[in-house]
This record gives C-alpha cells, structure tokens and sequence, in this order.
C-alpha cells in the first residue's frame, strides 16, 4: 500500500528474492491522477527477521536477525583485556561495541572506567572467547608481553578460551584506547573476531591477529 501523504518504505527485491528496503517519498499531485514518487534514500535498510524492525546498521547474514535478536546461544561470551599485569577489564565503550558485534560482554561495564580484577575472577566467568588490546600497545608488543604472562602464570592456560585457541590480540594503540572515527574499524575487528564465519573486513593482520602460544 502506497500513502499518499509522506514518506514510505517501499519494497524491492535483491539478487534471489533478498528483501532490501528504501526511503521513498509518495506526493499526489494537486489536480492530478497520478502520483510522483521520489527515492531520496538509495542505501539499503535491512528488516529483521524476528523482530521486524528495519535496521540501517550491522545484520547477522547467516539468520537475517539483527543483533538485538540473536539467540544467547548465538553471542559467545567475550572478555576484553586492558592490561595484563595486573590484570585490568576494558570498560568505557569497549562493552558496548563487543554487544554491537554480535558478543555477550563480561565482566567489563559499560560507560565505567576500565578497572583491576583478579585472574580468579576470570578464570570463574570462563570466557568463550578473549581480546587482548592493551593501552597504548601495538600487536607485537602485546603478542611479547602476552608470551611473558603466560609462563608467569599457568592460571591462563586453564580458561577455555586458550584450550579453544580463542586469544586474540588486537592493536590496542590504534583502534581501541581512544574514541574517535577509527572506532568504526574497531566495531569491524570485534565482528571479524567475534563472527569469523560471518565477516571479513581485511583487518585481520594489521588489526588483530589469533594468538598461538
């Protein structure tokens, strides 16, 4: 159904059958029989399928569910280290963007300074997955600095995420330490780690790295 008074989304089909929506904007003509539709909006905007809410932001490909309506079962659990002796959780925005990619934030709080917990208390959560992203450190300094830990401390060896091999090291100097634009990059490297088999937007590398003791 068209209205006649304003602005609409108007249904197209993509490629097989894929529903990708457009702004419209539907005008009846004073004294006229036809109407003359304008698209002021060519981007894409993707319906959920559970929820039905159009999104103009990331949409998991695999079940066109957004992220708000992925299942738990769906959202590995993700802990996010600041710094690693002592042991420091990220916080600030970090939380929010590892929910954004498509992960279950732990043990960091949103909009709260980063702040000091125990190997215990990790050990405890037991993470699906682990980033590492230390202020101010890029990946080959981390990567050293990780490998030191890792002997001091046999505590890590025992989390799920290093049996699964599931650390990751990220640029933390680069994309995660500071807000800023950069930050949209920092959403794409959390979804590549997070949902490898989903996304792939070539940071892996530059960006992150697995690490492989």
């Amino acid at each position: 159904m068209i209205s006649t008074g304003g602005p609409c989304l108007f249904q197209v089909r993509r490629g097989e059958g894929t529903p990708v929506y457009y702004d419209i904007f539907v005008e009846k003509k004073k004294g006229m029989h036809f109407f003359e539709i304008t698209i002021f909006n060519k981007i894409p905007l993707f319906k959920c399928k559970k929820c039905e809410k159009i999104q103009e932001e990331y949409i998991d490909e695999e079940t066109n569910f957004c992220f708000d309506c992925l299942e738990e079962k769906n959202k590995p659990t993700v802990a996010c280290i600041e710094w690693m002796d002592p042991l420091m959780i990220a916080g600030n925005w970090i939380p929010e963007m590892v929910e954004i990619a498509g992960g279950k934030n732990i043990l960091g709080k949103s909009g709260n300074d980063s702040h000091w917990i125990k190997i215990e208390e990790l050990i405890n959560k037991d993470p699906d997955i682990i980033i590492f992203l230390p202020c101010g450190f890029n990946i080959k300094k981390t990567q050293g600095e990780l490998k030191l830990i890792l002997k001091k401390n046999d505590g890590w060896k025992k989390l799920k995420a290093f049996k699964n091999n599931k650390f990751f090291v990220a640029d933390g100097n680069q994309f995660f330490n500071r807000p800023g634009p950069r930050l949209i990059e920092s959403l794409e490297i959390f979804a590549e780690i997070i949902h490898p088999k989903i996304y792939n937007f070539k940071h892996e590398g530059a960006g992150w790295i697995k690490y492989y003791d």
